[in-house]
């Protein structure tokens, strides 16, 4: 059986790496950046895991977010595991580095993670180098980027299956470790990727049994039975291994969960539920409206975001290809069913074509519907994310195509081989173009950095306040933002932005919290998320009225919560506002305006 030297593995990493720089350039020049929206929640999160641990305290657990009561950050797919990769450059540089690190390396090793896996498979480097190409610079993969770091870290999951097939091929127990290791580390990296890994150990489970020995003869029946159970215990100890890696997170996944049963509960047609984010059907044969050369032209047909699915037109004859000239290997076979069987499954639960989904009342139902009255798959939102699995197998397919391209002709040379697996190689990369990778705004207005000068934990009163719809979908005052600000001034805030929370934990218990969270909601989604309208005078007559009644008990409440700043984003920072007159009206006092953030904002203590 062929192997790879240590030079071999170096190289190829180094060639992935090479390649993830340029395709995500100019990141390397802007470490220091951020991806705006969600990727703001994942600098929060490797500020906080640093902030926790050398402090001693539960890194899954804050009161810094959801003041005075805390919230567990178990189900915040925040990808302990990045965290824990690239912990030295966030020590080194700080937390918007390190998850840019580990967003360029997920690249880097996806790649080199397919490329060893399908290597395993096929025996052929330049074919491997292809599949790694096909997984790592996916359309998917580059369109959830830094704003969902949680999905571009797939490299764990090629990695597991090779550990996973070699534990079953093999004797002794080392391979079984192997895998229980790195099953660990999918745990504390994404709860979704869990599920997939989880799911292709059990439907893989008949596979490996049946080679074990199925339709054998009597004759060699104990010697089977004895290699199914030497099987069976190297699953055990995958298991138990990877168990005890991610042991911490998992007693407190089970005691959150026993504590708030509603914390994963979203209905499949619930607002963000799995029907949103189903796999739109033209979203995985139309290349997404972002390529540099023909965005344009396939943009009417392109759905784009999460529906950015597209196999690639190379990969996808190339899959064929291997498919068809490999059929009667088994390991092809399975592939090709695995890969059926996670393409339906990311379809989601209803047909939807470029974002319609229902014809006159009408809707086509599909299998994952039948799975949401499942436990545990039923709380699955995104199955659109399904397609992890799905691209891997193509991917792996296309090597045993790509296989037989360069191995038909036996008169070809070891040059002619590189020059036809370059073609490939650059034909896949020509369809997978990125665009200009997104970018937030890093900058951070000057108060906050005010704040992070004044000496001793206290509490930042952020509005609008709310704990789950971002502010206008985003700006300065959405939860993600302010979640990014604290990572600037280091104090508590009330709000915050989770994936998963229990409804409980959303609401304020406080009369005058839960005050300025309906006058500030009110304007932000009812004056201007709906309406656009300025207030009127009733409602600035009310709202002022209403900071005059509560105004008597201020000092007891700055002094419960520890407040010193009350911060107002626009545009319900501006004079005139129905949130600055209740603010000013319950502190009787005038907000500053800041110069440099579009928000107003009062020391009040």
């Amino acid at each position: 059986m062929r192997t790879l030297s240590l030079r071999d593995h170096l190289r190829f990493f180094l060639l992935f790496l090479a390649i993830a720089m340029v395709y995500t350039f100019p990141l390397v020049l802007n470490m220091g950046g951020a991806a705006g929206g969600d990727g703001y929640v994942f600098i929060h999160a490797f500020w906080w895991f640093k902030k926790a641990l050398l402090s001693l305290r539960n890194p899954f657990f804050t009161d810094y977010l959801f003041y005075p009561d805390g919230v567990s950050l178990v189900f915040q797919s925040s990808t302990f595991s990045n965290f824990l990769l690239t912990l030295p450059v966030s020590l080194a540089a700080g937390a918007n580095a390190a998850v840019n690190a580990a967003y360029l390396l997920g690249y880097a090793i996806s790649g080199y993670a397919a490329f060893l896996l399908a290597f395993e498979l096929t025996g052929s480097k330049p074919s491997a180098f292809i599949a790694g190409l096909i997984y790592a610079f996916s359309p998917f993969h580059f369109i959830h980027g830094a704003g969902h770091l949680n999905i571009s870290t797939i490299q764990w999951l090629p990695l597991y299956l090779l550990m996973f097939k070699r534990a079953m091929e093999r004797e002794g127990k080392k391979w079984a470790l192997f895998a229980g290791l790195v099953m660990g580390w999918i745990i504390i990296t994404d709860q979704f990727q869990t599920i997939l890994a989880a799911l292709l150990t059990l439907l893989l489970l008949p596979f490996v049994l049946f080679r074990s020995g199925a339709g054998a003869g009597s004759r060699r029946r104990p010697a089977l039975r004895s290699e199914a159970g030497r099987r069976m215990g190297g699953i055990l100890v995958i298991a138990a291994v990877a168990g005890v890696v991610s042991c911490g997170y998992l007693y407190q996944v089970v005691e959150v969960l026993a504590n708030s049963p509603d914390t994963l509960k979203i209905g499949p047609f619930d607002r963000g539920g799995a029907n949103t984010f189903s796999g739109d059907i033209l979203g995985y044969f139309v290349p997404p409206p972002y390529h540099p050369m023909w965005g344009r032209i396939v943009a009417p047909f392109s759905p784009g975001g999460e529906s950015t699915l597209f196999f690639g037109y190379i990969p996808l004859l190339l899959a064929a290809l291997g498919g068809v000239k490999y059929f009667r290997n088994g390991v092809v076979r399975l592939i090709s069913a695995l890969c059926l069987v996670f393409w339906v499954l990311s379809l989601g639960t209803t047909l939807h074509v470029n974002h319609v989904w229902e014809w006159g009342g009408t809707v086509c139902k599909l299998p994952f519907l039948l799975l949401t009255h499942l436990p545990l798959l039923g709380e699955i939102r995104t199955p659109c994310r399904f397609h992890i699995v799905t691209i891997l197998g193509v991917s792996l397919l296309a090597a045993f195509g790509a296989k037989w391209l360069l191995e038909r002709n036996p008169a070809n040379g070891g040059s002619g081989k590189t020059w036809l697996a370059c073609l490939l190689a650059g034909m896949i990369l020509v369809e997978f173009l990125p665009g200009p990778a997104p970018q937030g705004d890093a900058r951070v207005p000057e108060v906050y950095r005010r704040m992070a000068g004044d000496d001793g934990p206290y509490t930042v009163l952020e509005l609008p306040l709310s704990r789950w719809s971002s502010f206008n979908k985003n700006g300065s005052g959405s939860p993600a933002a302010l979640m990014y600000y604290q990572t600037v001034h280091g104090k508590r805030i009330f709000n915050g932005l989770l994936t998963r929370v229990s409804d409980s934990a959303l609401a304020f218990r406080d009369q005058i919290l839960d005050a300025f969270t309906r006058v500030t909601e009110f304007e932000n989604y009812g004056i201007i998320g709906r309406e656009k309208r300025s207030p009127t005078d009733g409602e600035l007559s009310e709202a002022r009225s209403l900071g005059s009644a509560l105004s008597p008990g201020r000092e007891q409440f700055f002094r419960r919560y520890d407040i010193r700043y009350i911060v107002l984003h626009a545009p319900l920072a501006s004079h005139g506002s129905l949130s600055r007159t209740f603010v000013e009206s319950f502190t009787g006092r005038g907000m500053v305006d800041a110069p440099d953030g579009g928000l107003a904002y009062l020391k009040v203590r």
